[in-house]
């Protein structure tokens, strides 16, 4: 939440294409409420957030699984610079001999 109330944050050119980002810029932060609806020990967060994700579909949260970017899409251009900053990357050779 400290992001969304971070003036430079929400007006970031990679963060103004997010539909949270844009909503708090238009209707402003005391149009939103945080709401703690569960407590939850760290090894089991994952799991309880897709759960919420799944059984609620939040119309902010665009990612479809909890700690994890699934569905998520990206804009044409940021897969143009990506693949652009992939084009410049260096790989050691204990990386490459790296066998998944």
């Amino acid at each position: 939440m400290k992001s969304y109330l971070n003036n430079s944050y929400l007006k970031s050119k990679q963060n103004s294409n997010m539909p949270i980002s844009a909503a708090f810029s238009k209707y402003g932060p005391e149009h939103f409420a945080v709401l703690i609806v569960e407590y939850v020990d760290i090894e089991n967060l994952t799991i309880v957030e897709t759960n919420y994700i799944t059984s609620l579909l939040p119309y902010y949260n665009v990612l479809k699984q909890g700690y994890s970017s699934l569905g998520y899409k990206h804009k044409e251009n940021t897969k143009l610079w990506l693949s652009e900053l992939a084009k410049n990357r260096v790989h050691s050779d204990k990386k490459k001999s790296f066998n998944f």
